[in-house]
């Protein structure tokens, strides 16, 4: 089952304290905090594809995440990123 959240959106500076408290909160009931702090690192896809593949996975789930709670000018700041960490 999937659990669904209603983080606020980040609309400017002004609502980004409540918004990141919440995206964490988010983030780490998902199992995807390690994705974007760097502490689950991307495995090498030839000595493990398998990893590698699941990390893939993650990753573009943390972005999923994030990139659904921005309004139009945060997201503007974050559409040539490549992974959920530099986000």
């Amino acid at each position: 089952m999937q659990t669904c959240y209603e983080v606020p959106m980040l609309e400017d500076s002004d609502s980004y304290a409540h918004w990141r408290y919440c995206i964490t909160l988010v983030l780490k009931d998902s199992d995807l905090m390690g994705i974007i702090d760097g502490s689950l690192a991307k495995p090498n896809a030839i000595t493990d594809p398998t990893g590698h593949a699941d990390w893939i996975y993650r990753d573009r789930k943390a972005r999923i995440q994030i990139a659904t709670t921005l309004c139009k000018g945060p997201l503007n700041l974050i559409l040539q990123i490549m992974t959920a960490k530099g986000c």
